[in-house]
């Protein structure tokens, strides 16, 4: 497909506009989980140290 037919195609996808309760839904399925800042001291020391015995 020839460049300027194809930014058209492109283009046309910005135009497309979400629902209030489309765009809930959207943020609801692709929220991350929250993370606890501490979650590091509950891995595993191989993850840690590379395998390699610290301390």
């Amino acid at each position: 497909m020839p460049r300027a037919p194809k930014r058209r195609a492109l283009r046309g996808c910005l135009s497309v506009e979400l629902t209030d309760d489309q765009r809930a839904r959207l943020d609801a399925v692709s929220a991350l989980p929250p993370l606890n800042a501490y979650f590091i001291f509950n891995l595993p020391r191989e993850m840690l140290y590379g395998g390699m015995q610290v301390g």
